[in-house]
């Protein structure tokens, strides 16, 4: 399909009543995830953004936008054979009596299953598979990390499950692409204390198979005492919220791991 082809297919998914699409997200007139069809018959995700005004438009002209920064991290993961959606087209919808300002097309992965409920259902009845989605996980934040994506919501509940199995990434929005990662150690450590955060909500009380997790990844990507004191500081936090939160405490030292 043609771009323009494209953002005829994203204007009626923004301008479409909700009871004439198949809407799988809304958040008010801001956001809209909905799966539609081509002209061809393919099923697609078509995912709007509303971002209007003078800040939409500089972020818009930077490409530092939302949407084209997913569309750039989706491109870059295709590429390289990472699971993720297939990146089809990002639009701007300028000029057009859409309610939406920029969408994004991807390829529809099917039904779904919450990546969090299949992980903690392997931890619970098998050893194996439970070791074998971990390290499509450690490589899924490995491709990121070396094709420059850092996500300070890389997280596993921002991965899904297709009919497949396989675990895959989704929702980009604050994935920032960068030329040295390793120039960037804040951020990077930010984005894999949350990681591994998410990991040991996961599992806790036991939190070993979160252990397990880190020391493989820090062995794979060996950071640097900045990195690892920032995901340290990060994943502490996250767990000193939840204390307060809900009363569950947990820890892991990342710091043996280095």
């Amino acid at each position: 399909m043609s771009t323009e082809e494209w953002k005829h297919l994203a204007v009626s998914v923004s301008k479409a009543p909700p009871a004439e699409i198949d809407i799988l997200r809304e958040r008010g007139t801001d956001v809209r995830i909905a799966r539609t069809r081509t002209a061809e018959n393919r099923s697609v995700i078509v995912k709007c953004w509303n971002r209007k005004g003078p800040r939409g438009f500089i972020r818009r002209l930077t490409r530092t936008n939302i949407g084209r920064r997913e569309f750039e991290a989706l491109r870059r993961l295709w590429r390289t054979g990472t699971p993720c959606p297939e990146p089809l087209a990002y639009v701007h919808l300028s000029g057009t009596d859409a309610r939406h300002t920029e969408a994004l097309v991807s390829g529809d992965l099917g039904e779904c299953s919450d990546s969090t409920e299949v992980y903690k259902n392997l931890f619970a009845t098998d050893p194996q598979a439970t070791a074998e989605f971990e390290q499509e996980l450690i490589r899924s934040t490995m491709s990121m990390v070396r094709q420059g994506l850092l996500d300070t919501d890389h997280r596993l509940p921002n991965y899904v499950v297709p009919p497949g199995g396989t675990p895959m990434r989704i929702d980009f929005e604050l994935c920032r692409p960068v030329t040295f990662p390793f120039l960037h150690p804040d951020q990077l450590g930010v984005m894999l204390g949350t990681f591994l955060g998410s990991m040991v909500f996961a599992v806790q009380p036991d939190v070993s198979r979160a252990e397990a997790v880190a020391k493989k990844l820090f062995n794979e990507l060996t950071p640097s005492p900045r990195v690892v004191r920032t995901a340290q500081k990060t994943l502490d936090d996250m767990m000193k919220r939840q204390a307060e939160e809900i009363g569950i405490q947990s820890e892991l030292d990342l710091e043996k791991f280095r």
